[in-house]
């Protein structure tokens, strides 16, 4: 790996973790595309935790926030019946991950397999994306007052889990299926993204630590700097990510996003039946 790449890489990682078009899925293409034949998962995973501190930075101010809500527990002697959900906010956060690790966990074999598949990726990528506006229009059509992040409750919280662990899938996309699990809920758009933000910083640092366990075989001093790199490119380009999918998905929806990945699923089928994949 040369520096050029490192950074398309990086940029791949922090454009489209937030985004709804799968980072995995991107990452695995732009591999085939730059004639990498596998990148180094030091390097995978400490460019996936630039893109993530992109959203700790961006949210800073409503993490902070939801820590002392949290610590507010403490002082009622973590009395569920009399705490606001502002005050459980972030154990429902956390309770809500169980169970995409439980599930990850179960499937970490058959994943590394899954990374594998151009085919896979451009089945999910296209699948996805219709999907998820589908979602959206159901959304749309229900009249009932939106639920907003103020008063989300725990059991909304866990069904979004749930559609998160199938962001394990490559193509599927973390930010847009957790979105779409947001809308299923009748969460309000809006929040929906910024409960996905929210769920997939834990998410990211607990797999992290966890690939940390079994990645030093594969670090080299020589692939240091390429990752340093990669890492501050994933952090900035991350950053603005953020506002632009709280500008797109919020005002447009997954329309545009649809019309994306069906295109991109088109693409890569084409290419790989013409033997360039």
């Amino acid at each position: 790996m040369n520096i050029f790449q490192a950074i398309i890489l990086g940029i791949i990682e922090g454009l489209t973790e937030f985004l709804p078009i799968s980072s995995t899925g991107h990452l695995i293409i732009a591999e085939k595309i730059l004639g990498i034949s596998s990148s180094s998962q030091f390097f995978i995973t400490i460019i996936q935790l630039g893109a993530i501190s992109a959203s700790v930075y961006y949210f800073r101010k409503k993490i902070i926030e939801i820590f002392k809500d949290t610590l507010k527990l403490k002082n009622k002697k973590f009395s569920l019946k009399s705490a606001s959900t502002n005050e459980l906010l972030g154990l429902w956060i956390l309770i809500s991950i169980i169970p995409t690790l439980i599930i990850a966990y179960i499937f970490r074999k058959s994943v590394d397999q899954w990374q594998t598949s151009i085919l896979l990726v451009a089945c999910t990528t296209a699948i996805f994306g219709v999907v998820f506006y589908i979602i959206e229009l159901w959304h749309k059509s229900k009249k009932e007052n939106k639920v907003e992040i103020e008063t989300v409750k725990l059991h909304q919280l866990l069904l979004m889990g749930l559609f998160q662990s199938i962001a394990i899938v490559p193509g599927v996309s973390r930010s847009g299926i957790t979105i779409a699990g947001g809308l299923l809920q009748n969460i309000k758009i809006k929040d929906s993204i910024e409960l996905s933000f929210l769920m997939g910083i834990p998410v990211i640092f607990a797999a992290s630590i966890y690939k940390f366990l079994d990645i030093f075989k594969d670090f080299s001093f020589s692939i240091l700097f390429m990752t340093i790199v990669g890492l501050i490119t994933s952090f900035i380009v991350g950053f603005y990510s953020i506002k632009l999918t709280l500008g797109i998905v919020g005002k447009k929806g997954f329309f545009p996003f649809m019309i994306y990945r069906l295109l991109l699923a088109s693409a890569i089928l084409i290419f790989f039946f013409s033997g360039l994949l």
